[in-house]
Order: C-alpha cells, then sequence, then structure tokens
C-alpha cells in the first residue's frame, strides 16, 4: 500500500443553515483544482441535516465534519477547524462562494513570485457577474464623517461604508475581506490565529493588520476567481447580525484605534438618527426598524 499523503491545503468551511451552498462549493473546488491535495474541514455551527451529510461524505476528497452544539462564532469556528487541519496552507472559505477558476493554483504562483505576501485574498463577482469588494482601507476618521453624512461618501472616497473596494489589477492592500483568505499555517500559528472576541465580522481586519505588523503584506490576487453570494447564511437573522457586526467595529476599534472609541459610538447615534429620519419620510418601515436597532444600542448598550 501507498503512503498516505497529507494534503497541500486545508480548505476549512464555516456552517450557519448553508448546507446547499457548501454543496455547490465542494463541486465547484472539486471542478477547478484538479491538481492539489486538498481537504475539507467543515465547522457546523448549526445542526446538519442527515441527507446533507450523506451527499458531503460521498465526495472522494480528504473530509471533517465538526459539530458545534452552539454557534461559535466565525474566528472561533475557523480556531476549531485549523487545530484539526494537516495543509501546508489553510484556505478560510465561506459557504456561499463558487470557484470560477483554479483559484488556490492562482493563490500559489503569486506568493512563490511575492514572497513577503501573508495572507492573500481573490478577485470576487456577485450571483449577476458583477464585480464586488475584495479589499478594505485602513479606518480612517473619514469612516466615522461617513457615517454621520452618508451623502459625503463622494468626499472621502476611501470611507465607504465598509471601506471597501476593488483594485484594477492584483497588488498589495491594507485589509482583504474575509469571505476568502488564503495563508500558509506557520503565518496563522505566529498571528496565534482569530481573536476569538470578534463573533462575526471585522475578524479579517484584525487578522491582516496583525500579519501587517509581522511585516507580511496583505496581496489582492486578480487572477484568482469566485463567486460570492453575500449574506446567505446571516440573511434570516438580519437585525441580529447587525448587532453582533457594530459590537465587533466596536472591540476592533478598541483594540487597534482607542482613541477613536468615543468617536465611534457618537457617530453612531448622530449617523442612525438621521438615517431614522430619513427612512420615516420615505416610508421604509424595514430600514426605520433597522436604523431604531442599531440607535438603541449605540445609545444604551455601548460599553
Amino acid at each position: 500500500m501507498g503512503q498516505k499523503v497529507n494534503p497541500e491545503v486545508s480548505i476549512i468551511i464555516v456552517n450557519y443553515f448553508s448546507e446547499d451552498e457548501i454543496l455547490n462549493c465542494c463541486r465547484s473546488i472539486i471542478t477547478m483544482t484538479p491538481d492539489i491535495e486538498f481537504e475539507v474541514i467543515l465547522v457546523s455551527n448549526s445542526q446538519l441535516e442527515d441527507e446533507f451529510k450523506d451527499h458531503f461524505e460521498k465526495y472522494t476528497f480528504p473530509k471533517k465534519i465538526i459539530q458545534s452544539n452552539t454557534n461559535l462564532g466565525f474566528g472561533t469556528a475557523c480556531n476549531l477547524g485549523a487545530a484539526q487541519a494537516k495543509g501546508q496552507y489553510l484556505f478560510f472559505l465561506n459557504p456561499d462562494t463558487v470557484f470560477c477558476n483554479n483559484v488556490i493554483s492562482n493563490f500559489k504562483f503569486c506568493l512563490k513570485n511575492h514572497h513577503s505576501i501573508g495572507i492573500i485574498g481573490p478577485k470576487t463577482f456577485s450571483e449577476n457577474n458583477q464585480l464586488i469588494p475584495s479589499a478594505k482601507h485602513e479606518l480612517s476618521v473619514g469612516y466615522f464623517v461617513v457615517l454621520v453624512f452618508p451623502f459625503l461618501d463622494k468626499v472621502f472616497k476611501q470611507a465607504s461604508r465598509y471601506n471597501n473596494y476593488t483594485p484594477d489589477a492584483s497588488e498589495f492592500v491594507p485589509v482583504l475581506n474575509g469571505h476568502a483568505l488564503f495563508l500558509s499555517r506557520d503565518l496563522f500559528d505566529k498571528l496565534c490565529g482569530f481573536d476569538e472576541q470578534f463573533f462575526m465580522y471585522w475578524e479579517e481586519n484584525d487578522l491582516c493588520l496583525r500579519a501587517s505588523s509581522l511585516g507580511y503584506n496583505n496581496y489582492y490576487c486578480s487572477e484568482a476567481e469566485l463567486t460570492h453570494v453575500a449574506g446567505t447564511s446571516t440573511s434570516p437573522y438580519f437585525l441580529k447580525m447587525e448587532i453582533e457586526k457594530h459590537r465587533s467595529q466596536k472591540a476592533f476599534i478598541k483594540k487597534h484605534y482607542p482613541y477613536w472609541n468615543w468617536l465611534n459610538r457618537i457617530s453612531g447615534i448622530l449617523g442612525y438618527f438621521w438615517r431614522i429620519t430619513g427612512s420615516v419620510i420615505a416610508n421604509n418601515r424595514d430600514k426605520s426598524r433597522q436604523f431604531w436597532t442599531l440607535l438603541k444600542w449605540y445609545s444604551f448598550n455601548y460599553r
């Protein structure tokens, strides 16, 4: 019998009621990755259906399911998956993604040509084949100004709502979006993994900033392409996830920019007050409810 070879890449997927998307994702990985040994580690924050497990087990690539009894959040689940990974490289991949080409091979090519790369991410398209942002600018005062006065986003071009943008070509970027993050196992261990205080959102900002602080560059690889159906694993829980997003934003700012913590709270109160006013005038009840939930959180629960 031949000696069993460890996979070169460990693909770690965190599930939260996204079984159908995971099967689509895995099919695309198989189709587009014929030349690389990989394993898939699925960490599920929701109970998996038996039918899904039957389908998943039929795939011939090495795989492992880690079933959590509670929703651990994204970063904690990623760390749990990484602890069981055998690959030289770790690829943290959202379940609602589909490979458009040999993403992993393109990542490896970029890594060979740029030895300073720490974390790498792909060009990303929507379901409608529209480019969607794959990178983020560093946080700036303009971000908070635009939160209060959204119409000023054309003045502060680097301060869109999430500081997101798409580079014109492959290049070094401050932060990569978290739907697809590829890095070496060695670097992940140096970073001690994801900071688990971020339940969901902003964990990629933290990881990329910490990689930069160690002298690594974060890299947008335009040759690697995938599709991302944003929000499929959280849409039924939108308001709850909105609060988690802002809670993580607060934690990120307190960790990396503590002198802006007061500015974050004030801009949140003012920004969502104006947004409530606008949504009431526009008779948009869903938006009014969303903004009222966030205004209450910034006003009374921001600690």
